[in-house]
């Protein structure tokens, strides 16, 4: 995990490599990630489709983000 992050997680079914850091709210996931992606967060038990649940399942999983308040997301590593 980054020294400055607080959560880490997996999304899959990226197309290209995200911008290293790219913002995003609980209610609209990173534009870089796509539709057809799925969010993995092996902390929250919890795996979804980012076109399907998100704007549902974030609030839960980033507690402390309010409505679109933004939320910075870091590319650590693409492959």
């Amino acid at each position: 995990m980054a020294p400055t992050a607080n959560h880490c997680f997996v999304v899959m079914g990226l197309y290209t490599r995200p911008p290293k850091d790219e913002f995003c709210t609980v209610t609209k996931p990173p534009y870089s990630w796509g539709d057809s992606t799925v969010f993995c967060d092996p902390w929250y038990y919890e795996w979804f489709e980012i076109n399907a649940d998100w704007a549902r399942k974030a609030p839960y999983i980033f507690p402390r983000i309010q409505g679109e308040s933004p939320l910075k997301v870091t590319c650590l590593d693409y492959v």
